[in-house]
């Protein structure tokens, strides 16, 4: 079966009666916190400093979950004192595991013990240009930091660069493609900064209550007047970036952010499309810090810990299913227009 015609039958799954398929796959935040204020991150906006799982609930959680593959991501996972031994657990219990880190905190210790773990597969690192640039987002020293930690991992695990596309650093985009590709990345992944205008908020927060879905929208990335006047200039940079692809393969997130950049930034992605979220369709789980199960990052909702009704319990649980049901039969929400996840079937 095709991917377009797997996407589609999930979908018909979903659209029946909000039933999805049993996930084996997580995205799971063990921590919110983080030590760096970067420009552009949504998490240092709001009160993100909540209580998080113990690695005796983690092993609750997951031990029998029937996850394989999960993905770790912060905040800064590497910020939490027991995170190795998290990472051990989860080495012994999963198949595939993807790291997403800033890279600031791991140190030469760390890189071997990490190396040693034959579950930890991926490696994504922050990185949103040269020196400057990215000191100038993330904090001074960070840049260098970062490389280092970077180089460490070439060879023995597959390592992917982040890079947020914001208006000021995108002249240095081709030059960190370069740095990437001389130093062996395998994949340099940009990613649009998620901003949107208030009208969009309002218009997301009706429809949730013309849906009947009992959540609100994170106002974290709502701006008074977002200034997307560069996107002409960019349209040249990627131009001139997938003329210099080479080892280093470049990933735009999400895809239809290359083949549609006008709709994406305009936010008409949706018009006479048919669109989905990736992560939905995919079945996976997302679990925040205190173990909540979450639908979307973005969608505040008060679903049950899963510490004490399991992810399997919840997964297709009559709240759940109606959820994911209106949200994919209704082309999602205004709020999703830009995100990540975003999948045009």
């Amino acid at each position: 079966m095709t991917e377009k015609r797997m996407s589609i039958f999930k979908m018909n799954l979903i659209l029946k009666d909000g039933s999805s398929l049993n996930p084996t796959r997580a995205v799971f935040y063990p921590t919110y916190r983080c030590n760096l204020h970067c420009s552009m991150c949504y998490q240092n906006r709001h009160n993100r400093f909540v209580s998080e799982l113990s690695l005796r609930d983690i092993k609750k959680i997951f031990i029998d979950s029937g996850i394989k593959q999960i993905h770790l991501v912060g905040g800064e996972i590497f910020i939490r004192k027991d995170i190795y031994d998290i990472l051990q657990f989860f080495n012994s219990t999963m198949d595939y595991i993807t790291i997403q880190t800033n890279g600031t905190l791991i140190s030469d210790e760390g890189v071997g013990v990490i190396n040693e773990m034959d579950s930890i597969k991926e490696m994504w690192f922050s990185l949103d240009g040269l020196r400057d640039s990215h000191d100038l987002i993330r904090g001074h020293g960070a840049f260098d930091k970062t490389v280092k930690v970077i180089k460490s991992f070439i060879g023995s695990k597959c390592v992917v660069i982040n890079s947020v596309i914001m208006k000021n650093n995108i002249n240095d985009m081709p030059k960190l493609y370069e740095l990437a590709d001389s130093m062996g990345v395998d994949k340099i992944v940009f990613q649009f900064e998620m901003k949107y205008d208030k009208e969009a908020l309002k218009r997301t927060s009706t429809k949730l209550e013309t849906l009947g879905i009992a959540g609100s929208m994170n106002d974290d990335c709502v701006q008074d007047e977002p200034n997307f006047e560069y996107i002409g200039e960019l349209k040249k940079i990627i131009e001139e970036l997938r003329a210099k692809e080479n080892k280093t393969k470049i990933n735009f997130l999400p895809e239809v952010f290359e083949s549609d950049l006008d709709a994406y930034i305009e936010g008409t992605i949706f018009n006479g499309k048919c669109v989905a979220c990736r992560d939905i369709l995919n079945s996976v789980v997302k679990i925040d810090p205190e173990g909540r199960l979450m639908i979307c990052e973005a969608l505040q909702t008060n679903f049950d810990s899963v510490l004490y009704k399991s992810i399997e319990c919840q997964w297709n649980d009559e709240e759940v299913r109606a959820i994911r049901q209106k949200l994919i039969g209704n082309n999602l929400l205004d709020l999703c227009s830009r995100c990540c996840c975003l999948e045009v079937i």
